[in-house]
């Protein structure tokens, strides 16, 4: 039951809210509430976090590319060409150009830049469903440059770059391996498995 106070003359009396057992959390001298702004920082906060997690999830520019890819007129099936000793060759001659091969379902499997028989230039591969796999670069017969790769969702698999012989983390100059006997003998590519 709520009692009600009265005054002398039986009028009620203004109570304060703390006699009524409401508690109030004390405010520093100065410091002034700004309406919704709470409310305000925990939608910003949100916000930029589905922001952020969309920017991860969206697909690179390569991987896009490749989604799009679009075969030379006069790119060659890499059935036509004859490997030997890691050197591409047709009718007898090193290979220069693009060669491709495809899927059962017509679907491109794969296509390869060469230059003068070896891999020089862009290496694609896709899953079945146009889905893009694989992204390398090669330089002369040797794996060079950025190498990415896919999960069949679209996920990235692998992004890293490709030196002489090693991740590149760092840089090194040719100088640096004058006296290395093995530098140049071992080092990613097909010549040297």
């Amino acid at each position: 039951m709520m009692k009600i106070k009265v005054d002398v003359k039986g009028a009620p009396v203004k109570m304060h809210l703390a006699h009524l057992g409401v508690q109030f959390s004390p405010q520093k001298a100065g410091h002034k509430r700004i309406p919704g702004l709470r409310w305000s920082l925990v939608f910003i906060f949100i916000a930029v976090m589905s922001i952020s997690t969309l920017a991860a999830q969206s697909l690179s520019d390569e991987y896009l590319s490749l989604k799009s890819y679009q075969l030379p007129a006069d790119a060659v099936s890499i059935k036509q060409l004859q490997l030997s000793d890691s050197l591409y060759t047709l009718e007898g001659q090193l290979f220069s150009g693009v060669a491709y091969d495809r899927y059962k379902d017509k679907e491109l499997k794969s296509v390869i830049h060469l230059y003068q028989g070896r891999l020089h230039g862009p290496k694609y591969m896709w899953y079945q469903g146009n889905k893009p796999a694989m992204n390398a670069n090669y330089y002369l017969g040797r794996l060079r440059g950025r190498l990415m790769g896919w999960y069949v969702n679209g996920n990235l698999l692998y992004d890293m770059m490709i030196g002489k012989g090693m991740s590149v983390n760092m840089i090194e100059s040719d100088a640096d391996h004058l006296d290395d006997d093995n530098f140049y003998t071992e080092q990613e590519g097909t010549d040297n498995d």
